[in-house]
């Protein structure tokens, strides 16, 4: 309940900014995300000082995370700006497939022949949502499927931080590292924003702290391998969003690609679940 509510915020958090970007520069819209954020660590202060948070604990997967994140906030806006909301979720939803290949990778987890098929069969139905080399191809899906890339990092990284760190130490590094290269960034491009701007551009910054802390608590309750299967609603609720926010329709050709990725991700990511148990 707490993963499908923590989706429910993030597909809303990207429909604020999908909004926002057609007022203001980018890297802008990111700064408040952050900013706004924070603003939302400083009620965590005594916390930190209790539990004796650090910013050299862990540093090189923090920062990797930090940077990870960073890069889903980068592109994804990137793409949400000429691409639909609900396609963008789908694209996201190649995240499991991305992260057992970074698995085989990077922490040399075993693959098993019938997984490699149903990534293979998963990609084929992003290629139907992208559509490359047709006329119907739009750049911007490019962007998301690079979030999409920096998704399965973070994904990996936090494998790696779970038996090493404190999550709310984690929250908070990360939030530091998106924070301060982006404030270096935002004067260069600042515009002020008009006011009907700004309930929209609060209303992201919260919600973005809100997704945080929410997925935090759904991983301490349950395995990651229980929640992943939630993780295609966010899929059905921005088809819904985008309807009614921005007027998108998701044509025949994507809702076949999203049910492609949906099904090939439910079979890994069962398959998984067994090879464990």
């Amino acid at each position: 309940m707490i993963f499908a509510l923590a989706l429910m915020v993030l597909v809303t958090m990207n429909a604020c900014a999908k909004h926002l970007v057609q007022y203001l520069p980018l890297p802008q819209v990111a700064w408040w995300r952050y900013a706004i954020q924070m603003l939302m660590v400083l009620a965590f202060i005594p916390y930190l000082r209790r539990t004796g948070f650090s910013i050299r604990e862990h540093w090189q997967l923090q920062l990797m995370r930090g940077l990870s994140l960073l890069g889903i906030v980068w592109f994804v806006y990137h793409g949400l700006k000429n691409f639909p909301l609900a396609d963008t979720a789908m694209i996201i939803g190649t995240t499991p497939f991305l992260v057992a290949l970074m698995a085989w990778l990077i922490l040399k987890e075993k693959v098993a022949l019938r997984n490699w098929v149903v990534i293979i069969i998963g990609f084929s139905g992003t290629a139907l949502v992208m559509r490359p080399g047709t006329g119907l191809f739009n750049p911007a899906s490019l962007f998301v499927f690079v979030a999409a890339i920096c998704f399965a990092i973070q994904q990996i990284n936090s494998r790696q931080l779970a038996p090493l760190a404190n999550p709310w130490h984690t929250v908070v590094y990360t939030i530091i590292v998106g924070f301060i290269p982006l404030s270096l960034m935002v004067p260069f491009s600042w515009t002020m924003p008009a006011p009907q701007v700004w309930p929209v551009l609060i209303l992201n910054g919260v919600l973005s702290g809100v997704a945080d802390v929410l997925l935090v608590l759904a991983f301490l309750r349950a395995a990651a391998s229980d929640l992943a299967p939630i993780q295609y609603l966010q899929v059905f609720y921005a088809v819904v969003v985008g309807y009614f926010w921005f007027g998108d329709v998701p044509d025949a050709i994507a809702v076949i690609g999203a049910a492609i990725i949906v099904i090939s991700g439910l079979i890994l990511l069962c398959g998984g679940r067994r090879a464990d148990s």
